[in-house]
Parts: structure tokens; sequence; C-alpha cells
């Protein structure tokens, strides 16, 4: 693996990246990681997946992008915006194609869906592919709206239990320990889209409808979702216009995360698809 430093708006941050193994097809995966904006790590893809990846011939770029609440989304959404123009031209700096496939999971499946509609929009080099993991192109469905019946079963926390995590200045690298009890929080008190700074926009940051005009999708998700309900990757499907879904039946978000067989064969069928 090696890092590599970006400087974007004046906000030093890092990158990953995984460069292929063997049979290089000279594609680069870049990758968005999940986290509810709020807490995560552009380290977190499992190793397996990583190896599929670079083992299949393709470059894998892992970005940071800075969190909520110190940075708001629609700030976050400019930034990775800029980020991701910025790698558009300057990719050979890295040795690395410009032709390129987005993949984020969870909170970065928005981000992906994001950029693919801002690239789209401002007439700029477009992903061959976009690959959405248990993600959501909306946040207007009412279980972001209101006090998750599943973290409610979490021990009860107040602001006073998590207010020490809130930084003063924009945060890349988060303390999992410090930021994830957070995210519970915010679930717990439904106000997780206050969190986020569109509890009042959320109709402005809906990607449905450009859906159809997108390049091809791959889907991932779990039926029995309690974090993203799977009834978000049923929509993608039925608005994209080439979206290929595979569903989970495990009651895990992050299923994939274990080196299970149906983590594998996701990664295999993933792969395949990719190299059609």
């Amino acid at each position: 693996m090696e890092t590599i430093g970006f400087e974007i708006n004046g906000f030093h941050h890092q990158a990953s990246l995984h460069r292929a193994m063997s049979n290089r097809v000279n594609k680069t995966i870049v990758y968005y990681h999940g986290g509810g904006f709020i807490f995560g790590s552009k380290d977190d893809l499992p190793s397996h997946a990583i190896d599929h990846f670079t083992k299949a011939g393709f470059d894998l770029l892992c970005m940071d992008y800075p969190k909520a609440p110190e940075m708001k989304l629609p700030q976050i959404c400019d930034f990775i915006e800029m980020q991701l123009l910025w790698f558009l031209d300057n990719h050979h700096i890295m040795n690395l194609s410009n032709d390129y496939i987005l993949f984020g999971r969870s909170a970065g499946g928005y981000l992906a869906l994001f950029l693919t509609k801002r690239m789209i929009e401002m007439n700029k080099k477009v992903p061959e592919s976009v690959i959405v993991f248990y993600g959501y192109s909306t946040f207007e469905d009412a279980e972001f709206k209101k006090a998750s019946d599943h973290y409610g079963r979490y021990p009860k926390m107040t602001f006073d239990d998590v207010k020490s995590a809130i930084e003063d200045i924009p945060l890349f690298v988060s303390d999992l320990r410090k930021r994830y009890p957070l995210y519970v929080y915010s679930r717990q008190k439904g106000n997780w889209l206050q969190l986020l700074g569109i509890n009042d926009r959320t109709e402005e940051y809906t990607i449905d409808v450009e859906v159809s005009e997108f390049p091809k999708l791959f889907l991932a998700a779990s039926q029995f979702d309690y974090d993203v309900s799977y009834k978000q990757s049923l929509l993608l499907q039925r608005k994209s216009k080439s979206g290929q879904l595979f569903t989970s039946s495990m009651s895990e978000h992050a299923f994939d995360q274990k080196a299970s067989q149906e983590s594998l064969d996701l990664y295999k069928k993933l792969i395949k698809w990719l190299k059609q």
C-alpha cells in the first residue's frame, strides 16, 4: 500500500493506494468509506476485498473525506467533488488511469452516486461504472428522520455523553471509539439529518431522478439490514437502466466485512461484472 498526500481547498489529507498485482487492466477504482458521514476510515475495506480487486488487475484508490458534524453534508459534497476533479486532472502523477470506477459502501455509496451525478452535470469524465454496497440515494426515507428502533436497543446516550467527540476543526481521521457513540446518539434521537445540516433540505440531496442516466450500476445489500433499508437498493435498481443487485440474507449491515462464503461470492460476481 502507498500513502498519497492531497491538498484540497487548503486541507491536507491522505488517500491509500493499492496497485494492481498483475494483469493490470489500467482502470482505477476510487473508493469512499461508510460511517454515516460521522466516523469511518479510508482503510476500512477488508483484505479479501482489496485482494479481489488488485489480483483482477484494478488499481484501488481509497479516499478520506471530512466528517460531520464539523463539516455539513453540503460542504462534504463540495469537497469530494473538488477531490475527484483533482484526481481526473492529476492521475498521471500517481501513474494511474483516469478511466475510473466509483465504489462506495453505505454513506460512501451515497457519495459515489452524488459524484456521478455531478460529473454528468458538469460534462466531466463520467465513471465507467458505479458500485454501491448497502447505500442510499435519498434522505427522504422515514427511517432516517425518526428515532431508530434498532439503535434504541443500545444503552441510552445523552449529548453530554458524546459532545467531547466533536472537534473544532474539520476531521478526516476519526477515532471509532469516540465517534461511533456520536452516530448512535444521533440515530437514537432521530437528529442524524440535523447533524448533517440537511434536516430541512433533504429533497435537495435526493439523486433518484438522475439514476436512469447513470453508467452501469452494481448494488449489494442485505434484505434484513438494520441500518439502511433494503428498499433503498431496490429503488436504485428500479431507477437504473442496467442495475444488478446482489441480495444478502444476512442481518448485518456491512455483511461483506467478514470473509464468509457469501462475501467471497459477492466479490467474485462483482469482478466478473466489472470485466464484462
